[in-house]
Order: structure tokens, then C-alpha cells, then sequence
């Protein structure tokens, strides 16, 4: 009889064990039994595997009902009590929760605890902070409720603003904090619900909720307007004069939160809502670029759009605005901030194709500068006048045809061209050499099958080893294996 601790009692010492894998067998092998598969062989209980599916003999510490159960099932419930005698040892229908006062869900070293902390113990070993399903953690200001959204790691990643009065409506969902797109959302009813539509009660009748002082994350009811035009507020209407003013010809209007919308890039309708030209707007960072957050990039980070019917580059546009005439085909935009999204006039100037290799060079953005290794093997690959000797040759061919080395790899380590290595494989060059190096290489391959098939005869003696263990071993293909063992491949050898 064992005794492991008050909760379990196992009667049996030992128990007689099959080995039916070769994962079993290396494990008790390392415990010191010698085995093979398909043999049974007598283990101690404690040498015994977790997840084992024997069955041993126990002992209910309660009533000293015996019975067999799986070795596995004593290790995950940790007590070996009957059925009868668990259901009232771990009866938690009346016992509440140590941390947060919910109903019991399970025992753990004699205090009970409800089913997500019991969870946590179990997976993690300790009771967590905060988890995934936690709803938001608020702090009353002065302006109203501050909310405060987390990551996936539950950490703080942004706050926003609410009435005293909305906090009713939000505070039964979980609030999370796009950093991408800066949009507070919730998934209510399997589907993605944006925070200003539901303060709002938002209706089909309007497409979008737009923010009046600009800044995205103050969602009270004050700041919050409906609207059928996505960048348009009511300052946007030019209503305003003092808020639109020229730079280097270009009319823009400020609408405020470091905003800029560009008026005369194209025809500019002032009644809004009967228009459908989409508006320009730029967003201005640190370094004073004019971001165009109302148009999607394209290719190599540049604004496209249409101006009477015609795609045209937006940059390139308020160059020419800038000069006051169109660019020529031959000459090209020069952005002095390396930025393409730019389109402030002040950060371009006009150039052509080789004052923009220049500034590229100058300013460390070509690609053999950000990545130098590669630079390298650029020139080696470009190298046309390299002189070849009859060792270089010997080489080359005893690398790719005797070692099975990539042509490739022979280019990137010695300098050589993919037409020189090519040429000498196929012997369409130095081919007086290449055929005596065939000899040579064939009578080497003839040493080593032997020397492997040696290897072979010596592993079948006595079926010791497996054909899979044999192919392991040896690296030989298994039908080759089974046919040496057979005397149906080298009988004669």
C-alpha cells in the first residue's frame, strides 16, 4: 500500500506495463528498464508516466471502497475517493467564492473559489489582475467619465471621454481602442458596434457622427454631431474667412486639431452637401508634412486622385500650383522631407531623374546602403571579366557534382557568375578537365555505397534495429534497406 497523501491511497506497488511505441520505450529506458516495443515489463508506480492509461488498484480514504481506475485520471483529479464520497467532500453549492464572492467551483488547497479564479489558478498559478473579459476600469473628472481601453496584454492603451449621463448606456459592454483607425468599438450581438452610433442613436438617415472640436476621443454628447459628409463640420463651410489663408498659392482652410483642407487643387463646389467632389484634407505632423488622410495610398506611398476625369499625382499637383505652370515629362518632384505622403509646397522643388538618384544617395535611402551585405553579393553576381584557372574548375565541378552543392551557393561564396559555373557543368567549357574528374568522382561514389551497404549488412545482424531505424541512421532510403536484408540488392557482396 502507498501512501502519497491524505487524498490518495494506491494498493498496488507495481504494475505490469505494455510498450507499444518507441516514445514509451525511450522513456522507460531512461528509468533504467530494459525494453523493446511489444514487450511487458514491471514499473514501479512512481516511475510511471502522467498521462498512462494503466489501470491500478485504489483505496477511498473515505469509506475504503477499492476499485480500478486509469493511472492518468489519479494524476489530474489528485484523490482517488469513490463517486459517492467526491460529491460530498467537494460539494460547493454553498460555499462562496474567497475573492469575489460568487458561487464556488472548485477547491484549491481548501479554499474555494468561483469558476474564473479557479481557472486562473489552474492555468496560471496565481489570481490575475485583469483578463480579456473585464470591462472597463473608469475615473470620474471634473469633464466627465474618463474610460480607460487595454491591449491584449491588459494593459492601458488609451482613454476616452463620456457624459455622466452616457455612462448607463456603455457600461454593460467591454470598450476597445483601435490604434489603426483611433475608433473606440464593441461587439454587441456578434457584431462590431462603433461608440459614437450608440450614443448617438445614430439612424439610416445619416451616414456618419463627426467630432466637433476635432479630437476623436471625446465622446460627449456636446461634441458629437450627425452628418452625411465624412470630413465636413460646420467650420469646413468657409463661413469662417479669418480661417482661410494662402501658402505658396495654395488655399487651404484650417479646420482645426493640426488640420488643413487644400481648396483649390480642383473645383471646390461651397455647396457641400449637393457635391461630390471628395475633399482633400491633410493632417500636420512634427516635422510640418501635410499627411493626406481623405485619400488611400498607392504605389510607393504617393496621393492619387482625379482632376477632370484624369488620375493625377497630388504632390506633383501642388508643385505646379506652386510654380504656376505645368511640370515638364523629363522633370520630376523632389520631396526635401523624403516623405511621399507629403504635399506641403514648402517641402517640394522641382528636379529631374538624376537630382533624385543624388538625393536618394546623399541621404542613405538606396538599397545597397540600408542593406550592405547584399551590396556584395550585387557586385559579385555583376562581375562578367573574372579569369578562371584549371583549379578554379576543379573546384567548381567537385563542389556541385562530387558534394552536391547549389550553383548558387558556389556564386555567393567565391565571387563567380551563374553563366561560368553553369557552362562547366554541362561541360559546355574546360571540359578536358571535367572528364577526368569524372573518374575520379565515380570511383568515389562506389567507396561510399559500399562503405554504406557495409554499414547496412552490420545493423540487420540479429534484428536489432528496424528498416525506419536503419533508414535514420544511415540516411539510405527504406525499400533499399529491406531489399539489402532480403539478399535481393548486393547478395554478392
Amino acid at each position: 500500500m502507498i501512501f502519497i497523501n491524505n487524498d490518495i491511497i494506491i494498493l498496488n506497488e507495481y504494475v505490469y506495463l505494455d510498450i507499444k511505441s518507441k516514445s514509451v520505450r525511450d522513456f522507460y529506458i531512461n528509468k533504467v528498464y530494459n525494453c523493446v516495443i511489444k514487450d511487458t515489463i514491471k514499473v514501479l508506480i512512481s516511475d510511471l508516466r502522467d498521462k498512462e492509461k494503466v489501470k491500478i488498484k485504489v483505496k477511498c480514504p473515505r469509506c475504503g471502497k477499492e476499485r480500478y481506475i486509469e493511472y492518468r485520471q489519479i494524476k489530474k483529479c489528485n484523490h482517488t475517493y469513490c463517486n459517492p464520497c467526491a460529491s460530498k467532500i467537494f460539494n460547493t453549492k454553498n460555499y462562496r467564492c474567497i475573492y469575489c464572492g460568487e458561487k464556488s467551483k472548485g477547491i484549491i488547497n481548501g479554499n474555494h473559489y468561483c469558476d474564473k479564479h479557479y481557472s486562473q489558478l489552474k492555468r496560471h498559478g496565481k489570481i490575475l489582475k485583469r483578463t480579456c473579459k473585464d470591462l472597463n476600469e473608469i475615473e470620474h473628472t471634473n469633464e466627465g467619465i474618463k474610460v480607460f481601453t487595454y491591449n491584449k496584454n491588459n494593459e492601458i492603451n488609451g482613454s476616452f471621454l463620456i457624459d455622466n449621463e452616457s455612462y448607463d448606456i456603455i457600461k454593460k459592454y467591454k470598450w476597445s481602442l483601435s490604434l489603426i483607425t483611433n475608433q473606440v468599438t464593441s461587439t454587441i450581438n456578434g457584431k462590431q458596434v462603433l461608440l459614437q452610433n450608440i450614443l448617438t442613436n445614430k439612424s439610416n438617415d445619416f451616414k456618419y457622427v463627426l467630432f466637433k472640436n476635432g479630437n476623436k476621443f471625446d465622446f460627449r454628447l456636446n461634441n458629437l454631431e450627425l452628418s452625411n459628409n465624412k470630413f465636413i463640420e460646420k467650420s469646413f463651410l468657409g463661413t469662417n474667412k479669418e480661417n482661410i489663408f494662402t501658402i505658396d498659392n495654395i488655399k487651404v482652410e484650417y479646420i482645426g486639431e493640426n488640420k488643413l483642407k487644400l481648396l483649390n487643387i480642383r473645383k471646390y463646389n461651397k455647396n457641400l452637401n449637393n457635391s461630390n467632389i471628395k475633399d482633400i484634407i491633410v493632417e500636420i505632423d512634427d516635422n510640418n508634412c501635410w499627411n493626406c488622410i481623405s485619400h488611400a495610398t498607392y504605389r510607393g506611398g504617393y496621393i492619387h486622385l482625379y482632376k477632370n476625369g484624369k488620375k493625377i499625382k497630388l504632390h506633383r499637383e501642388v508643385l505646379s500650383i506652386k510654380l504656376g505652370r505645368k511640370l515638364k515629362d523629363n522633370e520630376v518632384t523632389r520631396h526635401k522631407c523624403d516623405n511621399p505622403r507629403c504635399c506641403n509646397p514648402e517641402h517640394l522643388e522641382v528636379g529631374f531623374s538624376k537630382d533624385n538618384t543624388n538625393d536618394m544617395i546623399n541621404r542613405g535611402r538606396a538599397f545597397w546602403q540600408k542593406y550592405p551585405k547584399e551590396k556584395n553579393t550585387i557586385i559579385k553576381k555583376n562581375k562578367s571579366n573574372i579569369s578562371i584557372t584549371e583549379d578554379d574548375v576543379r573546384l567548381i565541378y567537385n563542389k556541385v557534382v562530387g558534394e552536391n552543392v547549389s550553383q548558387k551557393e558556389i556564386c555567393d561564396t567565391y565571387g563567380y557568375t551563374r553563366g561560368i559555373v553553369n557552362n562547366i557543368i554541362n561541360k559546355i567549357t574546360w571540359k578536358h578537365i571535367t572528364d577526368e574528374l569524372d573518374k575520379t568522382i565515380i570511383d568515389r561514389r562506389k567507396t561510399d555505397v559500399l562503405d554504406k551497404v557495409q554499414v547496412v549488412k552490420n545493423l540487420t545482424i540479429n534484428n536489432l534495429y528496424t528498416n525506419k531505424e536503419i533508414q535514420m541512421l544511415t540516411g539510405i532510403n527504406r525499400e533499399t534497406v529491406r531489399k539489402i536484408r532480403n539478399n535481393t540488392l548486393y547478395n554478392n557482396f
